[in-house]
């Protein structure tokens, strides 16, 4: 019976939602993390998210190739949006004043040596010939803190975003509470291998 370990099943808490607005519990969790600015579609973020996975990869197969166990299944992509004029944050419509961090969930068992040696081993491969992602420097092992969040799931194209964004705002003042920190997406399907009116994106706002 294989031992890999899956943090989408472990964590239903954090990587499954119901389509209408909900509150949750969420736990504190270890992340490799990279923060930057701009809009989703500039070259900045998708060179973060091209990192975060170069990264995890090369520490799954390097625990595996050390035979340390157990394995795991790199966990999906999640990022934060704000805006550093504390306005609500609009990566799309004020990309010159959106700010971003781009996190993948790691098991509470990858150290913080394993993810040192899974960005040497990036690097070493950018240098060995394939172009260098100038993300891959800044990326860092943290914790996220838990709490409670208001959250939804929403099914379509991420330009629609907009939309489910203000039905979960409506939904936090009409139980009398109030939106407190940074807005959070989790995108639990692959938009390079998924039509756009089936992507799947958790959205979630921290709540006091």
């Amino acid at each position: 019976m294989s031992d890999k370990i899956d943090l989408k099943k472990q964590h239903r808490e954090l990587f499954a939602a119901r389509r209408s607005a909900h509150v949750v519990t969420l736990p504190e969790r270890t992340c490799l993390a990279v923060e930057g600015a701009g809009a989703p579609a500039d070259e900045q973020y998708q060179s973060a998210v091209g990192a975060l996975y170069a990264v995890a990869y090369k520490i799954k197969f390097g625990r595996r190739k050390a035979g340390i166990g157990p394995d795991f299944v790199v966990a999906p992509l999640e990022t934060e949006w704000w805006d550093e004029t504390g306005a609500r944050c609009d990566p799309l419509a004020r990309p010159d004043t959106t700010r971003w961090r781009a996190m993948i969930m790691l098991p509470e068992f990858v150290s913080a040596s394993d993810a040192a040696a899974g960005a040497a081993a990036a690097t070493a491969l950018a240098r060995a010939g394939t172009p260098a992602n100038p993300m891959l420097p800044r990326l860092r092992r943290l914790t996220v803190a838990g709490g409670r969040a208001a959250q939804l799931l929403y099914v379509g194209p991420y330009t629609d975003l907009g939309d489910a964004i203000r039905r979960l705002h409506q939904f936090i003042a009409s139980v009398g509470l109030t939106a407190a920190g940074r807005h959070h997406d989790t995108y639990l399907n692959d938009p390079n291998h998924s039509e756009p009116n089936k992507l799947k994106t958790i959205l979630r706002q921290p709540v006091a």
